[in-house]
């Protein structure tokens, strides 16, 4: 009911006691009331009285001279009651039932704001509960290969998080219309977040990582055209952080929670050594898609290789991803093979300032020194 309706009730309850309360006295049936002039008169007691007394003056004789006079008298209280009766009849009860409303409303507005903010707690406690259960199951989630690596790389969708906060918000208000949308962006971001922890563990990525490596190791036999067979030493494979001629993949590198940085695209060197040559393979290898890029085959024979070795000297990177990002590189450590006519190859293995921008962890590879120390030996032993 809202206060109009109340006010009038209320109004209607007072004439009704006013009425009821002179009922005997009156001179007429006061519910048959209905001029301003009867309403008065059942309103106040002295009226009442009055028009008893009234009527039955009537009764008696009255000289014909003084009818003019007793009309007049009644005629002057009745004309003058309403607007002395009615504000004393009815103000005071409409006063109180709008104060009544006006604290209902209160009371009813503190009620649903109570209620919006345990909606909106319930609201944030489900989406956080529900993203610490599946952060859980990380490494558990049946994902294909390439899409699990390209999430392993992924970064924190941190918009995601003002979603959850801005419709928590607005489950707090009184809205039916804001509370589904502040319920839609609770959804929205709270299923982000789950589609970004869908990714693999660190030893699922180094599984990952292996299983492509091995593959571009056998590709690397066959661009270079040699079987296996064929090999007189083990094959020796240089990994390291590809920083240049990566042809267009992208940059991505991650710090894990065993302290080692993953990163693509990878610097991939084989050195294959059969019974009178030395070959080595080359190549740019992109973990989001496991292709091979921008390969190069060069083939030596052991008499004109004069030095392999590792040495420190200054390179440059650029990041394809902000190239006003140039980093220099100047204690960089390269494994570095030069032949009798002045050809070399030149492999980048690591430098500390690009170890402290991917994070200041270790960075994973093949030991420069010990493919050295073998190529080395074969060479003495070639060149005997």
């Amino acid at each position: 009911m809202n206060k109009i309706n109340m006010v009038l009730l209320a109004l209607f309850l007072s004439l009704s006691a006013a009425s009821s309360g002179i009922a005997a006295t009156s001179n007429f049936d006061c519910s048959k009331a209905k001029n301003l002039a009867d309403l008065a008169l059942c309103a106040n007691e002295k009226l009442a009285a009055a028009d008893v007394n009234a009527t039955s003056e009537e009764t008696a004789p009255v000289p014909e001279e003084n009818q003019t006079e007793a009309v007049t008298q009644e005629a002057v209280p009745t004309a003058a009651a309403p607007a002395a009766v009615a504000p004393t009849a009815v103000a005071p009860a409409a006063v109180a039932v709008e104060a009544d409303a006006a604290s209902t409303d209160s009371s009813v507005s503190t009620h649903a704001a109570s209620n919006g903010l345990i909606f909106a707690l319930i609201g944030l406690i489900a989406s956080v509960g529900f993203l610490i259960f599946a952060n859980t199951k990380k490494g558990t989630y049946n994902l294909e290969k390439r899409d699990a690596i390209k999430r392993y790389f992924a970064k924190f969708p941190s918009y995601a998080v003002i979603f959850i906060i801005a419709g928590a918000g607005l489950l707090a208000t009184d809205e039916i219309s804001t509370k589904v949308g502040g319920f839609v962006l609770l959804i929205l971001g709270t299923l982000i977040i789950w589609n970004w922890i869908k990714q693999p563990t660190d030893k699922q990525m180094d599984q990952y990582i292996a299983e492509d490596l091995l593959t571009v190791t056998n590709k690397s036999l066959t661009k270079s055209d040699v079987d296996r067979s064929q090999l007189v030493s083990e094959l020796l494979t240089l990994t390291g952080f590809r920083i240049e001629n990566a042809a267009g993949a992208d940059y991505n590198w991650k710090k894990g929670k065993d302290g080692v940085s993953r990163f693509t695209p990878i610097n991939f060197t084989a050195i294959i050594m059969t019974e009178n040559q030395l070959v080595t393979y080359n190549s740019a290898l992109d973990l989001m898609t496991g292709n091979a890029l921008n390969e190069t085959t060069d083939e030596y024979f052991y008499k004109d290789v004069v030095s392999v070795s590792t040495e420190t000297s200054s390179a440059t990177f650029v990041d394809p991803k902000n190239k006003n990002s140039v980093q220099q590189l100047h204690t960089a450590e390269f494994f570095k093979l030069t032949t009798s006519g002045g050809t070399s190859i030149k492999v980048f293995i690591k430098d500390p300032k690009l170890i402290e921008m991917i994070g200041n962890s270790a960075l994973p590879g093949t030991d420069a020194e010990k493919a050295v120390q073998s190529i080395r030996k074969m060479l003495r032993e070639k060149k005997v």
